[in-house]
Protein backbone atom coordinates (compact mmCIF):
# COMPACT_ATOMS: atom_id res chain seq x y z
CA UNK A 1 0.00 0.00 0.00
CA UNK A 2 1.43 3.48 -0.95
CA UNK A 3 1.69 6.05 1.53
CA UNK A 4 -0.77 8.16 -0.06
CA UNK A 5 -3.41 5.50 -0.21
CA UNK A 6 -2.57 4.54 3.36
CA UNK A 7 -3.50 7.99 5.01
CA UNK A 8 -6.73 8.07 2.84
CA UNK A 9 -7.17 4.67 4.41
CA UNK A 10 -6.59 5.98 7.83
CA UNK A 11 -8.72 8.50 7.54
CA UNK A 12 -11.86 6.82 7.00
CA UNK A 13 -10.71 4.06 9.48
CA UNK A 14 -9.68 6.87 12.05
CA UNK A 15 -12.67 9.36 11.63
CA UNK A 16 -9.74 11.57 11.85
CA UNK A 17 -10.64 15.43 11.34
CA UNK A 18 -9.74 17.10 7.99
CA UNK A 19 -5.35 16.51 7.58
CA UNK A 20 -4.86 20.27 7.50
CA UNK A 21 -5.75 20.41 11.30
CA UNK A 22 -3.32 17.49 12.17
CA UNK A 23 -0.09 16.84 11.60
CA UNK A 24 0.28 14.36 8.56
CA UNK A 25 3.61 12.67 10.14
CA UNK A 26 1.45 11.82 13.32
CA UNK A 27 -1.92 10.62 11.68
CA UNK A 28 0.42 8.16 9.18
CA UNK A 29 2.03 6.67 12.40
CA UNK A 30 -1.29 6.29 14.01
CA UNK A 31 -2.72 4.92 10.54
CA UNK A 32 -0.25 2.02 10.18
CA UNK A 33 0.05 1.40 14.00
CA UNK A 34 -3.80 0.86 13.63
CA UNK A 35 -3.37 -1.41 10.31
CA UNK A 36 -0.83 -3.39 12.11
CA UNK A 37 -2.83 -4.40 14.94
CA UNK A 38 -5.85 -5.62 12.33
CA UNK A 39 -2.96 -8.10 10.52
CA UNK A 40 -2.17 -9.45 13.68
CA UNK A 41 -6.28 -9.68 15.45
CA UNK A 42 -6.59 -11.48 11.21
CA UNK A 43 -3.76 -13.89 11.88
CA UNK A 44 -4.88 -14.88 15.13
CA UNK A 45 -8.36 -15.33 13.94
CA UNK A 46 -6.81 -17.75 11.18
CA UNK A 47 -4.78 -19.52 13.49
CA UNK A 48 -7.78 -20.07 16.00
CA UNK A 49 -10.23 -21.09 13.04
CA UNK A 50 -7.58 -23.17 11.71
CA UNK A 51 -8.10 -26.70 14.37
CA UNK A 52 -12.05 -26.08 13.70
CA UNK A 53 -11.45 -26.88 9.90
CA UNK A 54 -8.29 -29.40 9.91
CA UNK A 55 -8.69 -31.98 12.58
CA UNK A 56 -6.38 -34.50 11.05
CA UNK A 57 -2.92 -35.12 9.68
CA UNK A 58 -1.80 -37.91 7.45
CA UNK A 59 1.83 -38.92 7.38
CA UNK A 60 3.72 -40.84 4.12
CA UNK A 61 7.25 -40.57 4.61
CA UNK A 62 7.99 -37.23 5.04
CA UNK A 63 5.07 -35.45 2.81
CA UNK A 64 2.20 -34.38 5.52
CA UNK A 65 -1.22 -33.38 4.67
CA UNK A 66 -3.62 -31.61 6.81
CA UNK A 67 -7.35 -33.03 6.47
CA UNK A 68 -10.32 -33.70 8.19
CA UNK A 69 -11.12 -37.37 9.67
CA UNK A 70 -13.30 -37.90 7.20
CA UNK A 71 -10.87 -37.61 3.99
CA UNK A 72 -8.36 -39.69 5.51
CA UNK A 73 -8.72 -42.76 4.01
CA UNK A 74 -8.80 -41.28 0.31
CA UNK A 75 -5.55 -38.64 1.39
CA UNK A 76 -3.59 -41.78 2.76
CA UNK A 77 -4.22 -43.82 -0.49
CA UNK A 78 -2.90 -40.43 -2.54
CA UNK A 79 0.11 -39.25 0.09
CA UNK A 80 1.32 -42.87 -0.09
CA UNK A 81 1.45 -42.72 -4.00
CA UNK A 82 3.02 -39.52 -3.93
CA UNK A 83 5.26 -40.27 -2.13
CA UNK A 84 6.63 -43.25 -3.60
CA UNK A 85 6.84 -41.37 -6.72
CA UNK A 86 8.74 -38.32 -4.85
CA UNK A 87 11.34 -41.03 -3.78
CA UNK A 88 11.65 -42.56 -7.27
CA UNK A 89 12.51 -39.04 -9.04
CA UNK A 90 14.45 -36.82 -5.87
CA UNK A 91 15.84 -39.91 -4.09
CA UNK A 92 15.46 -40.71 -0.12
CA UNK A 93 18.33 -38.15 0.73
CA UNK A 94 17.41 -35.11 -1.48
CA UNK A 95 13.89 -35.30 0.38
CA UNK A 96 15.44 -35.89 3.90
CA UNK A 97 17.50 -32.79 3.49
CA UNK A 98 14.14 -30.76 2.67
CA UNK A 99 11.94 -29.25 5.01
CA UNK A 100 9.21 -30.06 3.29
CA UNK A 101 5.60 -27.70 3.44
CA UNK A 102 2.59 -28.94 4.86
CA UNK A 103 0.06 -29.66 2.44
CA UNK A 104 -3.45 -28.56 3.56
CA UNK A 105 -6.46 -30.56 1.85
CA UNK A 106 -10.22 -30.08 2.22
CA UNK A 107 -12.44 -29.37 5.61
CA UNK A 108 -15.20 -31.07 7.17
CA UNK A 109 -17.94 -30.01 4.62
CA UNK A 110 -15.48 -30.89 1.86
CA UNK A 111 -16.86 -34.05 -0.48
CA UNK A 112 -15.12 -35.37 -2.80
CA UNK A 113 -16.19 -35.72 -6.78
CA UNK A 114 -17.09 -38.84 -7.92
CA UNK A 115 -14.81 -38.34 -11.44
CA UNK A 116 -11.91 -37.57 -8.99
CA UNK A 117 -9.52 -40.31 -7.51
CA UNK A 118 -6.58 -41.04 -5.62
CA UNK A 119 -4.35 -40.73 -8.60
CA UNK A 120 -5.26 -37.27 -9.49
CA UNK A 121 -5.04 -35.79 -6.15
CA UNK A 122 -1.58 -38.01 -5.34
CA UNK A 123 -0.04 -36.15 -8.74
CA UNK A 124 -1.54 -32.88 -7.07
CA UNK A 125 0.21 -33.55 -4.02
CA UNK A 126 4.00 -34.49 -5.93
CA UNK A 127 3.48 -31.43 -7.90
CA UNK A 128 3.43 -28.88 -4.77
CA UNK A 129 6.50 -30.93 -3.31
CA UNK A 130 8.28 -30.85 -6.42
CA UNK A 131 7.63 -27.49 -7.04
CA UNK A 132 8.95 -26.30 -3.31
CA UNK A 133 11.81 -28.54 -3.47
CA UNK A 134 13.05 -26.70 -7.16
CA UNK A 135 12.24 -23.39 -5.89
CA UNK A 136 14.75 -24.12 -3.10
CA UNK A 137 17.67 -24.74 -5.80
CA UNK A 138 20.87 -22.75 -6.35
CA UNK A 139 20.02 -19.19 -8.30
CA UNK A 140 21.97 -20.96 -11.40
CA UNK A 141 19.79 -23.56 -12.04
CA UNK A 142 16.55 -21.64 -10.86
CA UNK A 143 17.13 -18.76 -13.17
CA UNK A 144 17.98 -21.21 -16.43
CA UNK A 145 14.92 -22.86 -15.80
CA UNK A 146 12.96 -19.39 -15.66
CA UNK A 147 11.14 -19.98 -12.84
CA UNK A 148 9.01 -23.19 -14.59
CA UNK A 149 10.42 -26.38 -12.96
CA UNK A 150 10.04 -29.83 -14.43
CA UNK A 151 6.88 -31.64 -13.59
CA UNK A 152 8.13 -35.30 -13.95
CA UNK A 153 5.70 -35.81 -16.82
CA UNK A 154 6.62 -34.68 -20.44
CA UNK A 155 3.75 -34.75 -22.57
CA UNK A 156 3.35 -34.88 -26.20
CA UNK A 157 2.30 -31.94 -26.79
CA UNK A 158 5.28 -30.15 -25.27
CA UNK A 159 7.62 -32.02 -27.55
CA UNK A 160 5.49 -30.81 -30.26
CA UNK A 161 5.61 -27.36 -28.92
CA UNK A 162 9.28 -27.31 -29.28
CA UNK A 163 9.31 -28.75 -32.71
CA UNK A 164 7.31 -25.94 -33.38
CA UNK A 165 9.53 -23.06 -31.89
CA UNK A 166 12.63 -24.52 -33.53
CA UNK A 167 10.94 -24.37 -36.92
CA UNK A 168 9.11 -20.90 -36.07
CA UNK A 169 11.43 -18.76 -34.06
CA UNK A 170 14.24 -17.46 -36.61
CA UNK A 171 17.29 -17.92 -34.46
CA UNK A 172 20.38 -18.60 -35.45
CA UNK A 173 21.04 -21.94 -33.89
CA UNK A 174 17.34 -23.58 -34.24
CA UNK A 175 17.34 -25.30 -38.22
CA UNK A 176 21.01 -26.92 -37.14
CA UNK A 177 19.65 -27.79 -33.77
CA UNK A 178 16.50 -29.89 -35.33
CA UNK A 179 19.24 -30.96 -38.45
CA UNK A 180 20.85 -32.88 -35.16
CA UNK A 181 23.63 -30.52 -34.45
CA UNK A 182 24.12 -31.28 -30.54
CA UNK A 183 26.31 -27.62 -30.38
CA UNK A 184 23.50 -25.65 -31.64
CA UNK A 185 21.22 -27.32 -29.51
CA UNK A 186 23.37 -26.19 -26.81
CA UNK A 187 23.13 -22.73 -27.60
CA UNK A 188 19.35 -22.77 -28.57
CA UNK A 189 19.56 -24.16 -25.37
CA UNK A 190 21.26 -21.62 -23.39
CA UNK A 191 23.68 -23.77 -22.13
CA UNK A 192 26.78 -22.79 -24.47
CA UNK A 193 26.36 -18.78 -24.87
CA UNK A 194 28.68 -16.45 -24.41
CA UNK A 195 28.43 -12.89 -22.78
CA UNK A 196 26.42 -11.78 -26.31
CA UNK A 197 23.41 -14.08 -26.39
CA UNK A 198 21.36 -11.28 -28.55
CA UNK A 199 24.16 -11.98 -31.27
CA UNK A 200 24.97 -15.31 -30.85
CA UNK A 201 20.79 -16.09 -30.91
CA UNK A 202 19.53 -13.96 -33.44
CA UNK A 203 21.15 -12.51 -37.20
CA UNK A 204 20.69 -8.48 -36.59
CA UNK A 205 18.00 -7.99 -39.48
CA UNK A 206 15.94 -10.24 -36.25
CA UNK A 207 16.31 -7.50 -33.44
CA UNK A 208 14.20 -5.08 -35.16
CA UNK A 209 11.62 -7.51 -34.89
CA UNK A 210 12.65 -8.69 -31.27
CA UNK A 211 12.48 -4.44 -30.23
CA UNK A 212 8.90 -4.58 -31.63
CA UNK A 213 7.67 -7.23 -28.82
CA UNK A 214 9.52 -5.74 -26.32
CA UNK A 215 6.49 -4.66 -24.45
CA UNK A 216 7.03 -4.87 -20.66
CA UNK A 217 9.32 -3.51 -18.15
CA UNK A 218 10.04 -0.33 -20.59
CA UNK A 219 11.11 3.36 -19.26
CA UNK A 220 10.60 5.88 -21.72
CA UNK A 221 13.81 5.91 -22.59
CA UNK A 222 13.23 2.14 -23.55
CA UNK A 223 10.98 2.92 -25.36
CA UNK A 224 12.23 5.14 -27.52
CA UNK A 225 15.50 3.02 -28.01
CA UNK A 226 12.83 0.46 -29.19
CA UNK A 227 10.93 3.00 -32.07
CA UNK A 228 14.31 3.64 -33.53
CA UNK A 229 15.27 -0.58 -33.77
CA UNK A 230 12.33 -0.99 -34.87
CA UNK A 231 11.12 1.93 -37.26
CA UNK A 232 14.96 3.40 -37.99
CA UNK A 233 16.54 0.00 -37.80
CA UNK A 234 19.26 1.55 -35.45
CA UNK A 235 21.01 -1.69 -34.60
CA UNK A 236 22.75 0.34 -31.63
CA UNK A 237 19.56 1.42 -30.27
CA UNK A 238 18.48 -2.39 -30.94
CA UNK A 239 21.37 -3.48 -28.84
CA UNK A 240 20.47 -1.15 -25.68
CA UNK A 241 16.79 -2.56 -25.43
CA UNK A 242 17.17 -5.85 -26.08
CA UNK A 243 18.70 -7.31 -22.87
CA UNK A 244 18.96 -10.42 -21.79
CA UNK A 245 15.85 -10.64 -19.76
CA UNK A 246 13.96 -9.24 -22.79
CA UNK A 247 15.13 -11.45 -25.45
CA UNK A 248 12.93 -14.63 -26.55
CA UNK A 249 15.47 -17.24 -26.29
CA UNK A 250 15.42 -19.63 -29.17
CA UNK A 251 13.61 -22.46 -27.27
CA UNK A 252 11.72 -21.26 -24.68
CA UNK A 253 11.24 -23.17 -21.16
CA UNK A 254 9.64 -26.77 -22.30
CA UNK A 255 12.77 -27.40 -23.66
CA UNK A 256 14.90 -26.70 -20.83
CA UNK A 257 12.58 -28.50 -18.91
CA UNK A 258 12.27 -31.59 -21.22
CA UNK A 259 16.49 -31.44 -20.87
CA UNK A 260 16.54 -31.92 -17.58
CA UNK A 261 13.53 -34.27 -17.17
CA UNK A 262 15.47 -36.74 -19.74
CA UNK A 263 19.17 -36.13 -17.73
CA UNK A 264 17.42 -37.23 -14.48
CA UNK A 265 15.52 -40.04 -16.04
CA UNK A 266 18.72 -41.06 -17.98
CA UNK A 267 20.90 -40.72 -14.70
CA UNK A 268 18.66 -43.13 -11.85
CA UNK A 269 18.97 -43.55 -8.71
CA UNK A 270 21.17 -40.36 -7.14
CA UNK A 271 20.54 -38.05 -10.50
CA UNK A 272 18.61 -35.26 -8.21
CA UNK A 273 21.46 -35.28 -5.91
CA UNK A 274 24.21 -35.41 -8.75
CA UNK A 275 22.31 -32.53 -10.31
CA UNK A 276 22.15 -30.04 -7.59
CA UNK A 277 25.14 -31.00 -5.21
CA UNK A 278 27.97 -29.28 -7.25
CA UNK A 279 26.85 -25.88 -7.51
CA UNK A 280 30.03 -24.57 -8.58
CA UNK A 281 29.47 -26.52 -12.30
CA UNK A 282 28.27 -25.40 -15.29
CA UNK A 283 25.15 -26.53 -16.05
CA UNK A 284 25.94 -28.62 -18.65
CA UNK A 285 28.67 -29.96 -16.59
CA UNK A 286 26.03 -30.31 -13.76
CA UNK A 287 23.69 -32.44 -16.70
CA UNK A 288 26.68 -34.67 -17.73
CA UNK A 289 26.75 -35.33 -14.00
CA UNK A 290 23.18 -36.32 -13.16
CA UNK A 291 22.68 -38.20 -16.98
CA UNK A 292 26.01 -40.14 -16.19
CA UNK A 293 26.64 -39.51 -20.02
CA UNK A 294 27.91 -36.56 -22.48
CA UNK A 295 26.45 -33.48 -22.80
CA UNK A 296 26.37 -33.85 -26.41
CA UNK A 297 24.90 -37.87 -26.19
CA UNK A 298 22.09 -36.09 -23.51
CA UNK A 299 21.55 -33.34 -26.47
CA UNK A 300 21.35 -35.72 -29.55
CA UNK A 301 18.32 -37.67 -26.98
CA UNK A 302 16.49 -34.51 -26.54
CA UNK A 303 16.91 -33.85 -29.98
CA UNK A 304 15.33 -37.28 -31.37
CA UNK A 305 12.71 -36.85 -28.74
CA UNK A 306 11.67 -33.53 -30.40
CA UNK A 307 12.35 -34.47 -33.92
CA UNK A 308 10.01 -37.89 -32.90
CA UNK A 309 7.17 -35.78 -32.07
CA UNK A 310 6.80 -33.54 -35.21
CA UNK A 311 3.73 -35.18 -37.61
CA UNK A 312 5.02 -37.89 -39.81
CA UNK A 313 8.35 -38.10 -38.08
CA UNK A 314 7.63 -41.11 -35.72
CA UNK A 315 11.73 -42.41 -35.94
CA UNK A 316 13.64 -39.59 -37.20
CA UNK A 317 16.31 -40.82 -39.67
CA UNK A 318 18.58 -38.61 -42.18
CA UNK A 319 15.77 -38.54 -44.05
CA UNK A 320 13.67 -37.38 -41.79
CA UNK A 321 16.07 -34.40 -40.53
CA UNK A 322 16.63 -33.14 -44.00
CA UNK A 323 12.88 -32.87 -44.38
CA UNK A 324 12.49 -31.35 -40.89
CA UNK A 325 15.41 -28.82 -41.95
CA UNK A 326 13.88 -27.71 -44.95
CA UNK A 327 10.41 -27.33 -43.40
CA UNK A 328 12.09 -25.17 -40.57
CA UNK A 329 13.87 -22.92 -43.20
CA UNK A 330 10.32 -22.33 -45.03
CA UNK A 331 8.52 -21.49 -42.29
CA UNK A 332 11.16 -19.66 -41.28
CA UNK A 333 11.56 -17.15 -44.18
CA UNK A 334 7.30 -16.73 -43.83
CA UNK A 335 7.79 -15.98 -40.00
CA UNK A 336 10.71 -12.91 -40.96
CA UNK A 337 8.29 -11.97 -43.83
CA UNK A 338 5.04 -11.74 -41.92
CA UNK A 339 3.66 -11.06 -38.38
CA UNK A 340 5.47 -11.98 -35.20
CA UNK A 341 6.21 -15.44 -34.33
CA UNK A 342 4.42 -16.71 -31.37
Amino acid sequence: MSRLAAIAVGMTLLGAAPVAAQDSLALLTQMEARLDSLRRAAALADSLAAPSVVTDTVIAGGLRVATSPGLRPFVEAAAAEAWDSLEARFGTSALAAQALPVILFGGPSTVIPESMDRHELARGLEGAIAQSIWRRQDPLLTSWLLGSFPTGNVLEEDLQSIASELARRPARPNARCLRGEASACAVALGLRVGPDPLSEWYAENIWPRLAEMSESSLTGRDALLRDRCSARQDMTACREVLTPHRIAPPVSTRGRRLLVELALEAGGAGAFDRLTADTGGTLEQRLEAAAVMPADTLLSRWTASVAAAIPGSPAPGRGEFLLVLAWSATVMMMTIRGSRWR
